[in-house]
């Protein structure tokens, strides 16, 4: 069985999106996951030496078992690139947000306090 660790960075705090977003390395490429809005996201892979990059936006419509996305690329792109952004449809980016981040940092900070008092 063969494992692959896929190192991320997130700067929760910055002030533009592109500060917020999750920046992943997979299989030798550079990502970038940013948030478009909270039903919208754009995954880019960085350009290099053997490829321009390529930028896949996937926008999710639909509730619970009805839950679409719809993907489009610019670029050449690679099955990891797709499967990325389709597994990213799943996870919660509230924190790539704005009003996520806010929302994450009050938790944290109420959850460390009421964790305080016992």
């Amino acid at each position: 069985m063969h494992t692959t660790t896929a190192p991320f960075v997130l700067h929760v705090w910055s002030e533009a999106h592109r500060g917020r977003s999750l920046r992943l390395g997979y299989g030798g490429d550079r990502y970038r996951l940013t948030a478009v809005n909270g039903k919208e996201y754009t995954l880019t892979r960085a350009a290099d030496t053997e490829d321009p990059g390529v930028a896949v936006r996937v926008k999710q419509s639909g509730l619970g078992k009805g839950k679409r996305l719809s993907v489009s690329v610019a670029g050449r792109a690679l099955g990891a690139d797709i499967t990325l952004a389709a597994l990213f449809g799943g996870v919660d980016r509230a924190t790539l947000t704005r009003r996520g981040a806010v929302r994450a940092g009050l938790s944290r900070a109420f959850g460390f306090y009421a964790e305080s008092q016992y």
